[in-house]
């Protein structure tokens, strides 16, 4: 239904009407006549709705500054229960404090009662293990001296019988099992 002024998109005609107000004043009055009366209960229905909006908004609002109003007596409240709080717990840390203080010193005190007794302790523990060494390292080189000589007399023996080489590994697995066993 495109009037012959207005141009149609789809036929690639760019014809122009010769004077905007002659092509809208017909057009509003047909649109007037079509749909002023849908437009007219739109504004309406829009005025309506802005005014239950606009008064809703105020509801809305002066619920929200009465809310605000509470939270913040709630948070004046809180405040001042956690400084109270707050408070306390300065006391009992200060008492704590004060008591690991006294506790440190006892513990510090038993320290160096104990470090001296330690002293003592490891001197003598010092000494024996020193006795030990000495009585180890003997033994160590007594039985060292005993297998050498064993080693030695075995070895004589094998030059003197000329013992094939099978005599000699078996000999040798016999002379290490009993050192074995003697340690």
């Amino acid at each position: 239904m495109n009037s012959q002024n207005e141009a149609d998109p789809n036929d690639g005609s760019h014809a122009q009407p010769s004077s905007e107000s002659e092509v809208e004043q017909p057009l509003h009055k047909i649109r007037e006549l079509l749909f002023g009366q849908k437009l007219h209960d739109i504004e309406d229905a829009i005025k309506r709705l802005e005014d239950k909006l606009s008064m809703s908004l105020h509801v809305v609002n002066g619920n929200l500054q009465s809310e605000i109003k509470q939270l913040s007596k709630d948070l004046a409240h809180k405040m001042a229960q956690l400084n109270t709080k707050q408070g306390q717990i300065n006391d009992q840390h200060n008492t704590t404090e004060q008591l690991i203080e006294d506790s440190l010193q006892a513990l510090s005190s038993e320290f160096h009662a104990y470090q001296q007794s330690d002293d003592e302790h490891q001197k003598l523990t010092e000494t024996q293990l020193l006795d030990m060494v000495e009585k180890l390292s003997l033994e160590l080189k007594k039985k060292h001296t005993e297998a050498m000589d064993k080693l030695n007399t075995t070895a004589n023996e094998l030059k003197n019988n000329k013992a094939d080489r099978k005599n000699l590994a078996d000999l040798l697995s016999t002379m290490a099992s009993n050192l074995e066993h003697k340690n």
